[in-house]
């Protein structure tokens, strides 16, 4: 009888509660983090990712003209795609490493052009395929926005106009995120668009 209760196996220990499970998809010392990339969405970073110091950047303006100007850190490089179907332009910092960028994107969304998804769709698209949620209301240049985030990864203001909304984002790594997160207060509040005389008002919403 000793030797088959010598036979039972004894039953694994339970897990802590909260404790993380090792991931047998990273090698040691690494976790498994979420990317855009669609041919890659996960990835193996370093478990221990060290802080980011503070953003420290003297501040140029871009100008669009009779249409927005805004200001960005001037060591950034600056892409402009605003003959695109959606005008767009793209700010981001060369950090010379692989992976998720650092990015500011300001787009424009107008009724009469196409590709044209309405403002209301559009935010629950982003609050249903990414996770976002909504962070309140408030004036940006002049006119009413909603804003979205994903804390620690993006943060989104759609504004609204008279013939569509413009859309300001940012996103960054996490280990990243806090410290290039005053470019895109910088961006919000130094945004200044040229106002048609039908915009709507902040108080309206």
């Amino acid at each position: 009888e000793a030797d088959g209760a010598a036979a039972v196996s004894k039953p694994a220990r339970p897990q802590a509660q909260g404790a993380s499970k090792p991931d047998a998809a990273c090698p040691p010392g690494t976790r498994r983090v979420r990317t855009e990339d669609p041919f890659e969405p996960m990835r193996c970073e370093p478990a221990a990712v060290k802080p980011a110091p503070p953003l420290k950047a003297s501040y140029a303006r871009y100008e669009v003209p009779r249409e927005l100007a805004f200001e960005y850190p001037d060591s950034w490089n600056v892409t402009d795609a605003w003959k695109d179907d959606v005008p767009s332009i793209y700010i981001q910092p060369d950090l010379q490493r692989d992976g998720k960028p650092v990015i500011l994107t300001v787009s424009r969304y107008r009724a009469d052009r196409s590709p044209y998804p309405d403002m209301d769709s559009a935010i629950r698209r982003e609050i249903d395929w990414h996770g976002a949620k909504e962070g309140g209301r408030g004036p940006v240049a002049g006119l009413p926005a909603r804003f979205l985030e994903v804390p620690n990864q993006a943060r989104s203001a759609y504004v609204k106009t008279a013939t569509g909304y413009f859309v300001l984002s940012f996103s960054a790594p996490e280990d990243l995120f806090r410290a290039y997160a005053p470019a895109y207060s910088r961006l919000l509040k130094s945004l200044r668009v040229v106002h048609e005389d039908t915009d709507p008002m902040p108080e309206e919403e």
